[in-house]
């Protein structure tokens, strides 16, 4: 094994040592025997040190690698949980959170805000009648397709753990090539889940004349 620093330092007090148990050195203060008392000590201290040091395993002094979380350029920027602000109103709260759901996931097809905001057991109805898992929802993204989408909320309700948003959303775009460019009523239950909230279930409907759904009228339209 090589000599280190340790060693030298070793070997230094060992050296004083002799030549003060022979008269060489004489200690005129105690100061100077302070100091050789403390440099005894640290000579100890470094000489346990160095053992420590050697007993260890090299490989158990590698750092653990972690995930890279940086987003690469095909990932939105903004999927970072969103927290309460204290000026905030649960409303506004809410809100805020279910419009940034929706264009992320409409516009930008960032499914992992979604997933952080939705609960395990969370189910949507679609446009067409459909009742779709978390996980539908989350891996059909690339069915749609759409240019713009602007969010207009209109209702909040409070109840204890459970809060409901009810509002409208104009889209332009398409889903699984058919064009669309309508205005769709939106309804989003959200509970608080663990200090967080979370969307439970949700649903888009139409917004169409009801002769769309039924027909006209017996006696033709007014």
């Amino acid at each position: 094994m090589s000599i280190n620093k340790f060693s030298i330092v070793i070997l230094s007090v060992m050296l004083i040592a002799f030549l003060v148990s022979i008269n060489i050195i004489d200690f005129k203060s105690n100061e100077d025997r302070y100091l050789y008392r403390a440099s005894s000590e640290l000579a100890d201290c470094t000489a346990n040190l160095s053992q420590a040091d050697d007993s260890v395993d090299k490989s158990s002094r590698e750092l653990p690698e972690f995930e890279d979380y940086r987003l690469t350029s095909e990932e939105p920027v903004n999927y970072t949980l969103r927290v309460i602000k204290p000026e905030e109103t649960l409303e506004e709260y809410l809100t805020g959170l279910y419009s940034e759901l929706m264009e992320e996931y409409i516009l930008h097809h960032n499914t992992k805000l979604y997933a952080k905001h939705t609960t395990e057991d969370y189910l949507l109805v679609v446009e067409i009648g459909l009742i779709e898992d978390r996980e539908e929802v989350l891996t059909t993204v690339d069915n749609i397709d759409f240019r713009s989408a602007i969010i207009e909320n209109e209702e909040f309700l409070h109840h204890g753990d459970t809060a409901v948003l009810i509002g409208k959303k104009e889209m332009k775009g398409s889903i699984m090539g058919y064009t669309i460019d309508a205005t769709m009523r939106y309804m989003a239950v959200f509970v608080q889940d663990e200090d967080r909230w979370k969307m439970l279930s949700g649903s888009f409907s139409p917004v169409v004349h009801p002769s769309v759904l039924y027909g006209e009228p017996e006696g033709g339209l007014n």
